[in-house]
């Protein structure tokens, strides 16, 4: 039997209590005998609490976990072959090495899971979100991601033979990994359907969120977008620190010199942009594309917080950065993590105590 405890899943969701976990570790004890014909049941867990609970390791073939709260739950080498997770909450999971081969996973919700090497060979995946989700040699063949989104989703050594994408959301951000993977997207999959916002809304909204930062949070409002299509603007020299500009296309314009300290652009496409001496210390770019981006001079420092003395440093993991101008920027202290920089012209650039761990050049 797998070890199992109850941990949370730091997101404001509370953990099972004793003898909810009590409860649950019975039930696989019972679906473990059942799976091996020697009475027990199947287990049934539809709907249960099972949030930052490690069930690594475990057998739950054909078990029943629909609508399931499994939110930061790992399930790394677990066995969920045939399993029914329809429409489970399994947000920031972890399913390394995990079989979900045949499984049911209509219309959950995967973000931000961890999926490598996991055989999802002729799973039902349509409808799922994989926003953010690793999927790093993962088998996909024969499996039916059909209407599913894939933003900011790395496919890395994935084994995509025969994968269904009708209708499936792929935006540019995993087109681009794809391509700087070698790994070839199947036909059918359709771009994000973005948001469009007027210029006047988002000038109002910058406006708003200059003030926010100026009254330290008392007046205005933060910037916050997701999914829309910002409009080509001259922003130079702009106040955008703390913004959110999560899972959006920008168009272009010049950001010249724009202050993005500590903003959030997560899974967001600003290839082509120009960044040229922008701040961008403490900033979010995990799996952004900046493929042909000026960041000339640009300053992704970390940023010292007020409580103690520790730092917020920069995290472009997994980020696009092909073909884009690095020269003299700074990425002292920064995540850069299976960055793809295949092409960047990066004279002077500093790199001081930077993570490049599994960067590809």
């Amino acid at each position: 039997m797998a070890n199992i405890g109850a941990s949370g899943d730091g997101q404001g969701i509370a953990p099972p209590t004793t003898e909810d976990v009590t409860e649950i570790y019975d039930a696989i004890s019972l679906h473990q005998q059942w799976f091996s014909n020697r009475g027990g049941r199947r287990a049934e867990l539809s709907f249960r609490n099972l949030s930052g609970i490690s069930l690594k390791g475990c057998n739950l073939a054909g078990a029943r976990l629909i609508g399931a709260i499994l939110t930061g739950v790992d399930l790394s080498e677990t066995d969920l072959t045939g399993a029914n997770i329809r429409n489970s909450d399994m947000r920031r999971s972890s399913l390394r090495g995990a079989s979900l081969r045949g499984a049911d996973v209509v219309g959950a919700n995967l973000a931000d899971a961890v999926l490598d090497r996991a055989n999802l060979s002729k799973a039902k995946m349509s409808g799922c979100d994989f926003t953010g989700a690793s999927l790093v040699g993962a088998n996909l063949s024969d499996s039916d991601f059909a209407k599913a989104t894939l933003i900011g989703v790395d496919l890395r050594d994935a084994d995509l033979h025969g994968a269904s994408f009708a209708k499936a959301v792929v935006d540019a951000v995993t087109v681009a990994l794809c391509e700087a993977a070698g790994v070839v997207m199947p036909v059918g999959s359709i771009g994000p359907d973005y948001r469009e916002i007027r210029v006047e809304e988002f000038v109002m909204s910058i406006v708003r969120h200059e003030l926010w930062i100026a009254s330290s949070g008392n007046l205005g409002a933060r910037l916050d977008f997701d999914m829309v299509n910002v409009p080509a603007l001259k922003m130079t020299g702009r106040h955008l620190g703390g913004s959110r500009l999560r899972r959006c296309k920008i168009e272009g314009g010049s950001w010249l010199g724009v202050d993005l300290n500590m903003a959030d652009l997560s899974f967001t496409d600003l290839s082509g942009l120009d960044l040229d001496h922008a701040k961008l210390r403490g900033v979010i770019l995990r799996r952004a594309n900046l493929s042909h981006t000026n960041l000339t001079a640009a300053i992704f420092d970390p940023v010292p917080l007020v409580i103690g003395q520790s730092f917020a440093a920069s995290n472009l993991e997994g980020a696009v950065l092909a073909h884009a101008m690095l020269a003299n920027a700074s990425f002292s202290g920064a995540n850069l993590r299976s960055a793809s920089m295949q092409g960047c012209s990066m004279a002077g650039a500093s790199w001081e105590g930077a993570d490049m761990e599994g960067a590809r050049w």
